[in-house]
């Protein structure tokens, strides 16, 4: 045994290894994993706060200075000398002179942030500027000012102004502020006011302090896509290009709804946390860009530490797995040596090809259990087969030494006891299975029977109910009373029951009948016999019946052997005057007659009757010119097959009336010759519809008729009047000619006969909604 698993076959043991580590690995990494994760997000979150702090300080520094330069724009604005610079359409140039050199030495030297001051005057198209170059100045401000939308009042508008010296192109960044008092500065006609401040000055005083505590660049973005910024060193990437993604993906689709935020970026083989805030101003916002790597040094030397201590557990765990594991298998391995050993170590070896352990001992237990299933298959199967035998031969004769027979071989059976009990026999047949919702076919019948046979051994707890399957349709049941005394009575309400049950549930109904209850058990073939002549009464009684003596008494006690003659005679009346009122009165009468004879007089009546109507109906058919085939065969297989005696009298009826209806012939020929009417009047509307005087009396002229009847005849075949027909086809040819030809309505209206044109319109209009010139359209 050792060989064999010790050595050769431990996959059940290899599995305990695998889901350990499974097991192992699902927990740790994951805990780990989420606590890295955790420690990520918390310290994001802290280092975002701090952020947002910056960002908002620097948001009210920026507001501070951008309303002091608003307020010095405002008051530059409503000067003497400014505004006689901006409206004059004459120039004092000594006066200029005086104007631009008192808002360098005032208003530019008391505020250092200040680059220029720009006057643009509209009357005469001409720039002036605190800096040499103002037309060159102008004309760069009046091209950014004209790509503007709207140009905003006293509030700092991003741009980059160019210069070149030489072959050397300089460049540099201002906020303009813009004040005027009538026209927006994009349209060129009126004047205005521009103060640029330095925003080199600005970004520096508002980031300076933040560079020097914080490993971050901080940008200036504006509504223009202007993007402008301190570095407090370079970088290996291109910021820039991030802080333009930034305003594309991540502010624009939140504008109006975020006006501050955060997230993490990947960009050229590096990460950054990149930080926003709105300065509520014209779209202008200020941008943070740290390096990840930077700020989140300590996590990343967590990451690592984790790393380090997973590797150092994770050896000190394999080896406390493999050592557990193999306590756990020690007691597999035990039993599956233990059950190899009683199957023989060449059998087991063989069998553990390909298997695992616990598989080898499922595989053991399965062929042990199906040989013992095996056996009691058999068992039962001949066993249910013997105790079938014994009761049929019980029913059939229920002698004292057939008693013994079953009592011997059936001892645990209620009818094996030999005390004083009663006996009864119920018989059951399926009527009609095969016509109901669920579809059942003939071959459903012994499952259909099984099905029965359960219901009533469930239904008649309390009782010993036997079944015995006698024929595709029937099923026998004997009856036994538990106590000394059968209840009849009970038995058929439970039986009631059943049969509405199987209605309900199954669509299916059942007949029944039951015998007299007995103490002798040598009587029970008699109680069978008794049951079976019940049962044949379910031709009178229908469907769904359940026959006992007190409903088969009438039959089974009246001597009469056929219907009276009375009614035969009258039968043979009825049908010579081929009345079939009165023939399906005498056939009720007949029925109800046959419904009170015994059963073996029931079957030969109607073999009589259906005699007697051959009889009667052949000699009907050669008194007649055109006599029919006949085919009463049919009918006599009928009476022997038919389950139900109502069932034989409707096909009798029916058979009947098709014979006297003179057939189907002279049917036939009044249709053909209404086909033949139709067919006329409609090939001559067809090949005269041009006619202008086609009508119901041209036709009736032609087919030598009254123009009255022509109509009536049409409408009675058709459904719809002549002239109505007539129009459809005039109609139908208009269409098609307005659609494939090039006619005017007028010569349309001509071809299909009729002659005035506006009733042509009208009628047209009435058939297809519209006119036949807006018909005619649709071709194209």
């Amino acid at each position: 045994m050792k060989k064999i698993f010790g050595k050769t076959h431990k996959s059940y043991y290899k599995k305990i290894l695998i889901l350990m580590f499974a097991f192992v690995l699902a927990v740790i990494l994951p805990f780990t994993a989420l606590l890295y994760r955790k420690s990520q997000q918390n310290m994001l979150k802290n280092i975002n706060q701090s952020n947002e702090q910056v960002l908002r300080q620097m948001k009210f520094n920026y507001t501070y200075f951008s309303e002091n330069i608003s307020a010095l724009c405002l008051s530059t604005f409503f000067r003497y000398d400014v505004n006689a610079v901006m409206y004059n359409s004459e120039v004092d140039y000594n006066q200029l002179y005086l104007t631009l050199k008192n808002l360098r030495d005032n208003v530019l030297q008391s505020q250092p942030s200040l680059s220029s001051i720009q006057i643009y005057n509209g009357q005469r198209k001409e720039w002036y500027s605190t800096d040499s170059d103002a037309a060159a100045q102008g004309e760069v401000l009046q091209q950014f000012v004209g790509e503007q939308n709207s140009t905003p009042k006293l509030r700092p508008i991003l741009r980059k102004l160019s210069e070149i010296n030489g072959q050397i192109e300089t460049s540099q960044y201002v906020f303009s502020y813009f004040m005027y008092e009538y026209q927006d500065p994009s349209s060129g006609q009126d004047s205005y006011l521009v103060l640029n401040q330095n925003a080199s000055w600005l970004i520096d005083n508002l980031t300076g302090a933040v560079a020097q505590s914080l490993p971050s660049s901080l940008y200036l973005a504006g509504e223009s896509g202007d993007i402008f910024g301190y570095q407090k060193e370079e970088t290996s990437v291109n910021e820039e290009e991030l802080v333009r993604e930034c305003m594309q993906k991540y502010i624009s689709a939140q504008a109006g709804e975020k006006n501050q935020g955060y997230y993490v970026e990947k960009y050229r083989g590096k990460k950054f946390l990149v930080s926003y805030i709105d300065l509520e101003d014209r779209g202008n916002y200020i941008i943070m860009v740290q390096a990840y790597e930077q700020i989140f040094s300590n996590l990343i030397q967590l990451r690592n530490d984790f790393l380090v201590l997973c590797c150092i557990f994770g050896i000190i765990g394999i080896f406390m797995l493999i050592h557990l594991s193999w306590k756990i298998y020690r007691p597999v391995n035990s039993l599956v040596g233990y059950v190899s050993g009683l199957e023989g170590e060449s059998e087991s070896r063989a069998a553990m090809e390909g298997e695992d352990e616990f598989a080898h001992l499922r595989d053991v237990y399965q062929r042990t259990n199906d040989v013992k299933e095996k056996l009691l298959q058999e068992k039962k199967s001949t066993r249910e087969s013997l105790r079938k035998y014994l009761l049929a031969n019980l029913l059939e004769e229920s002698t004292e030494k057939n008693w013994e027979k079953y009592r011997k071989s059936m001892p645990e059976s209620g009818l094996s006891s030999k005390e004083e009990r009663e006996l009864a026999v119920a018989i059951f047949y399926l009527d009609s299975y095969t016509e109901n919702k669920y579809g059942f076919t003939p071959g459903d019948s012994s499952l259909l029977l099984e099905t029965v046979s359960n219901v009533m051994t469930e239904m008649l707890a309390g009782y010993i109910a036997e079944p015995v399957k006698k024929e595709n349709s029937c099923l026998v049941i004997i009856l036994g009373s538990k106590e000394k005394l059968l209840d009849t009575a009970d038995v058929r309400d439970r039986i009631s029951y059943a049969q509405k049950y199987m209605k309900t549930a199954f669509d299916v109904t059942i007949s029944a009948a039951v015998s007299h209850s007995s103490r002798k058990p040598e009587e029970l073939s008699s109680l069978y016999e008794q049951a079976r002549k019940y049962a044949g009464y379910r031709l009178v009684y229908g469907p769904g019946s359940l026959l006992g003596e007190k409903e088969c008494r009438k039959n089974m006690s009246n001597t009469e052997s056929t219907y009276p003659r009375e009614l035969n005679r009258r039968l043979k009346e009825s049908l010579k005057l081929g009345s079939m009122e009165q023939i399906r009165g005498v056939l009720d009468k007949i029925q109800e007659a046959v419904s009170e004879l015994s059963c073996d007089n029931i079957s030969i009546s109607m073999m009589s009757l259906v005699t007697e109507v051959n009889t009667v109906m052949n000699e009907i058919n050669m008194a007649r010119n055109l006599p029919v085939t006949i085919h009463f065969n049919e009918m006599y297989k009928r009476v022997i097959e038919v389950e139900f005696i109502s069932t034989l009298f409707e096909e009798l009826s029916e058979y009947i009336s098709s014979i006297l209806s003179e057939t189907y012939q002279k049917k036939e020929k009044e249709n053909d010759k209404e086909k033949i009417f139709v067919q006329t009047v409609m090939e001559f509307v067809n090949q005269n519809y041009t006619d202008v005087n086609l009508s119901s009396q041209s036709i009736a002229d032609y087919m030598n008729m009254s123009g009255r009847y022509i109509m009536k005849k049409f409408k009675q075949c058709t459904g719809i009047s002549l002239n109505e027909y007539i129009l459809d086809i005039r109609m139908k040819q208009a269409a098609e000619l307005l659609l494939h030809s090039k006619l005017p309505v007028n010569k349309i209206s001509d071809n299909i006969g009729i002659e005035n044109e506006n009733y042509f319109y009208r009628l047209f209009k009435k058939v297809y909604g519209c006119t036949p010139r807006e018909f005619s359209n649709r071709k194209d």
